[in-house]
């Protein structure tokens, strides 16, 4: 169930206030000139300028539509995105301790909320292996590749139903 921020008319004038919450932590929430609905809370460490996360809101559904998380040095941590409309998770990326670089990205089916596909990355940026999920086939693949992100090293085919793996080199040969 997605959380839904709504505001009183009495606010409706404000586009920003603060309110310090526990052990000195800070949350600004920012308003929708239009509807007067929240669209943006930053929340701030224990009483320092180093932002804890943000959530970005749908001012006319009140869905939250992206959460930005951040490491303890500033870096990010993870975004979250979600569906406009209904709220559901549709993407899910996860940073390495740098908070630049992308460890693995997550993408969502907007019916089923599960994974349907997934790529993973190596500290320097490059693609390691990617996942595509065949729910029909009740199969899922994995597509690895060389240092060099680009040219593919093998390909495993896993039964979810036997949990067994096929591997193929990328002419079809089975390892």
């Amino acid at each position: 169930m997605p959380r839904v921020n709504k505001n009183i008319d009495y606010k409706k004038g404000f586009t920003r206030n603060a309110r310090h919450a526990i052990n000195n932590e800070l949350y600004i929430n920012e308003y929708d000139v239009e509807t007067g609905n929240l669209k943006r809370n930053t929340f701030y460490k224990n009483g320092s300028s180093n932002i804890d996360h943000i959530e970005d809101y749908n001012p006319k559904t009140g869905n939250v539509i992206k959460y930005i998380d951040y490491n303890m040095s500033g870096g990010l941590y993870s975004i979250e995105e979600y569906n406009t409309e209904n709220g559901q998770r549709s993407k899910l990326t996860l940073y390495y301790k740098d908070g630049e670089t992308i460890k693995q990205i997550f993408n969502y089916s907007p019916t089923t909320g599960k994974i349907e596909t997934s790529k993973t990355y190596r500290e320097n940026g490059t693609l390691y292996f990617s996942m595509v999920d065949y729910p029909d086939e009740k199969m899922f693949v994995r597509t690895y590749y060389d240092i060099d992100g680009k040219t593919i090293t093998y390909i495993e085919c896993v039964d979810k139903i036997t949990h067994t793996s096929r591997f193929v080199k990328p002419g079809g040969e089975l390892l």
